[in-house]
């Protein structure tokens, strides 16, 4: 299964703060369950797809762990 590089903004609960990151998924409905997965204190989440996969591959990301 061909996977992408994600970049996200999750919002925390009651709105307090944000965390960015980059995530692996296949699509971005995964992505977003990969980042509420990895932490029970976020709320909501904005994906957007990196254009240049390739540059994001050199760079730090979380990878989902989603099976084929």
């Amino acid at each position: 299964m061909k996977t992408y590089i994600w970049s996200y903004e999750a919002t925390t609960c009651n709105g307090v703060g944000t965390i960015k990151g980059r995530v692996e998924a296949p699509n971005g409905y995964k992505a977003q369950l990969a980042v509420k997965d990895n932490n029970l204190m976020i709320e909501s989440v904005k994906v957007k797809l990196l254009k240049n996969q390739n540059q994001a591959r050199k760079e730090r990301f979380e990878t989902a762990g989603f099976h084929a």
